[in-house]
């Protein structure tokens, strides 16, 4: 069961144990009312791996709190945290609102980015990180079969790598690859080309499949399910021109979990 909170009222249910802002420039926190500060947080610019967190941590046992921003990558875990029943903590850090480059956000995770989720006092960043975890904590969405584990590796590294961070990122921020402004046409218009690229991949991995992995529904579905959201934002019909892939989205859709974690997000 998700419990949801602003990134803000988080900071605000902290303000007895912070004490007053800090300095520097206005923090996210200020700015919205939040007076506080955060010098008494743990360091988490990475995980400890030898904490007891690591050690057994079970989903039911272990306190969760997912950063997200409505309709970014971090809506994979949102959805597996949702279909593995996970009692967990949702807070919103928007990226449209610039959240993810406050001091705030910053101290939890220094790449500015979501999703990150928090167990207990320790963090995981990166959606493949992060998915992987909740569906071995989980049940059923990690195949069995070593050959198909290796299989979601696989899909997460050219997801998260090429598809991700190579087409999507050229397409809507250009400037990670050039400085000038005037290239940034020529940049966007090599990521037009390398999402056409990637999602006629797309297409013919699922022609004739049920699933991304295996004859069963695993972690790497939901993450699928967020990169066809994005082609449909950017204008792409789907369902004219991938059908394969838009019959896939239409079965994860239709999954209670991800109706859940859509609605929470205020996804249409």
């Amino acid at each position: 069961m998700a419990r949801r909170t602003s990134f803000c009222a988080r900071r605000r249910s902290r303000r007895r144990a912070c004490g007053g802002p800090g300095r520097g420039r206005p923090s996210l926190a200020a700015r919205c009312g939040c007076a506080m500060r955060h010098d008494n947080q743990p360091d988490r610019t990475g995980p400890d791996w030898t904490g007891p967190e690591w050690k057994g941590a079970s989903m039911n046992t272990t306190s969760m709190t997912l950063y997200y921003s409505p309709g970014a990558c971090s809506l994979a875990p949102h959805i597996l945290l949702e279909e593995t029943g996970a009692d967990y903590r949702l807070v919103e850090v928007s990226v449209a609102k610039g959240q993810t480059q406050e001091d705030e956000f910053l101290k939890i995770n220094p790449k500015g980015r979501v999703p990150v989720l928090a167990i207990g006092s320790r963090t995981l960043t990166e959606v493949p990180a992060i998915c992987w975890y909740i569906g071995a904590a989980g049940k059923g969405l990690i195949p069995a079969d070593a050959l198909l584990r290796a299989g979601v590796l696989e899909w997460f590294n050219w997801l998260s790598g090429t598809l991700h961070a190579v087409a999507f990122g050229g397409k809507w921020r250009p400037q990670r690859f050039v400085k000038d402004t005037a290239l940034f046409g020529d940049v966007q218009a090599r990521a037009d080309d390398n999402l056409r690229d990637g999602f006629a991949y797309i297409e013919a991995r699922m022609v004739e499949r049920q699933w991304a992995v295996g004859d069963e529904y695993s972690v790497v579905d939901p993450y699928l399910f967020v990169f066809y959201n994005w082609a449909r934002k950017i204008g792409v019909d789907v369902a004219q021109a991938y059908p394969a892939w838009h019959a896939h989205a239409r079965r994860i859709a239709a999954r209670d979990a991800v109706r859940r974690a859509c609605d929470r997000e205020g996804l249409r």
